[in-house]
């Protein structure tokens, strides 16, 4: 977040949510989750009264990504893949506005709170702002909780403008620091440590210097990738992460990165939509596909009902809380199908993540549990000019033949025996 290019705020997982980007798979579920009554009462123009509605909102939202001047929407999960709703920020005249929806069938449990709470540091970093609003019809008393419980001030209460019309409102503000929005770069001057610091950052890396502070300032500059999850910055580069404590600006420790390889859990699963756009080979100087391309069927087979099927089984990445990176396997008619008794391998990792070494851990955590599972063998496939091929042969797999993809791309079939 420390600069618009190494941006990430989603996905982001909580206790028990995730938020993500829509795709149009989701157009369902939206339709059915906006049709609650008190949606239509106190958000009548978020009720989609089809699923072709909520389609085409859906595709008017996923272009505004990547945008700071549009509204920014994004579906809230449960761990266990229902979306339940959505949280929200949309520019309005006189800054941002937060918005946010949970479905009647799931309110009552906190899941607003929740979902707004860890959604909010994040995009108002990404959109460098020190105050949101929040706006609500004066007899919308859970709409209001939520906002005064993720400490928002209320500053007015009256008749006012909501949803085109005047009614009875509560108007609500939310102010950080200057000094906290605005990120590491524009606070880089006031980044220090302890003596405690320096002594636990110069053991825990061996490193050679006597100005510990000037050395942790070079790695912000120069970050592979700056996240921000809760009360801590985490600035990871060459290698090596930095905690930095969002507030006073305080480096905490460094150390050497050290993602926990561990199994796939269920609640892991609906990860598995963002790693899958990430798996996506995209040749240097080529633009990106849409996310909605793992909605093609050849595609989203790789992660269509995760789980309850003989071969599937999978590995992540965990660093600092955050799930960076996965392994699966599954036994399904695609690309690296060679029988019905050898998975098919896919490894995605979070592009700030990469070089670290990550992917061979996961891969051999995975071949243990292939192992364990009785299987003899795993197979690939993956385009010619990939350079992950030279990875995969490091790793014992071998050519076996090639093949067309959907797109017309040649790709090696690769196996590797267990």
């Amino acid at each position: 977040m420390i600069s618009p290019k190494k941006t990430q705020i989603l996905p982001i997982k909580t206790q028990r949510l995730y938020i993500t980007e829509f795709t149009e798979s989701m157009a369902e579920s939206v339709h059915l989750n906006s049709l609650d009554e008190d949606n239509r009462r106190f958000i009548p123009d978020e009720a989609f009264e089809t699923v072709e509605d909520a389609r085409e909102t859906i595709i008017t939202l996923m272009s505004f990504y990547g945008q700071y001047d549009k509204p920014l929407v994004y579906p809230v999960f449960l761990h266990d893949g229902r979306q339940i709703g959505h949280v929200q920020v949309f520019p309005v005249e006189d800054g941002w506005e937060v918005g946010y929806h949970i479905a009647k069938l799931h309110t009552g449990n906190g899941y607003a709170t929740e979902a707004v709470n860890a959604f909010l540091p994040a995009v108002m970093e990404r959109l460098r702002i020190t105050q949101i609003n929040g706006i609500c019809h004066a007899e919308n008393i859970a709409s209001r909780a939520v906002l005064e419980k993720c400490g928002f001030s209320l500053v007015y209460e009256g008749v006012g403008v909501l949803h085109k019309k005047e009614q009875p409102i509560c108007r609500y503000e939310k102010s950080l620091s200057e000094k906290a929005a605005d990120g590491l770069i524009h606070n880089i001057d006031i980044v220090h440590t302890t003596q405690m610091g320096e002594e636990r950052i110069k053991h825990n890396l061996n490193l050679q210097t006597d100005d510990v502070v000037s050395w942790c300032k070079d790695a912000v500059m120069q970050a592979d990738i700056s996240i921000r999850r809760g009360k801590n910055w985490y600035v990871y580069r060459s290698g090596v992460v930095l905690t930095i404590n969002a507030h006073s600006f305080t480096v905490i420790t460094a150390h050497k990165l050290n993602a926990k390889i561990r199994a796939m859990q269920e609640s892991d699963y609906i990860c598995l939509r963002e790693f899958l756009y990430q798996a996506i080979y995209i040749p240097d100087g080529v633009e990106p596909p849409t996310r909605s391309i793992i909605n093609a069927p050849e595609i989203f087979i790789y992660i269509k009902d995760f789980g309850t099927q003989p071969g599937d089984l999978g590995v992540v990445a965990e660093q600092n809380g955050q799930i960076v990176g996965a392994a699966w396997t599954r036994i399904i008619p695609s690309y690296g199908h060679i029988d019905k008794n050898t998975p098919e391998l896919a490894i995605s990792i979070f592009p700030g993540f990469r070089s670290y070494g990550i992917g061979s851990r996961l891969m051999k955590k995975l071949f243990e549990a292939l192992r364990k599972n009785g299987y003899k063998q795993t197979s690939l496939s993956v385009q010619k000019n990939n350079p992950a091929v030279r990875f995969y042969q490091r790793l014992g797999y071998r050519m076996s033949g090639e093949r067309l993809d959907h797109a017309g791309h040649e790709d090696y079939l690769m196996i590797k025996e267990l």
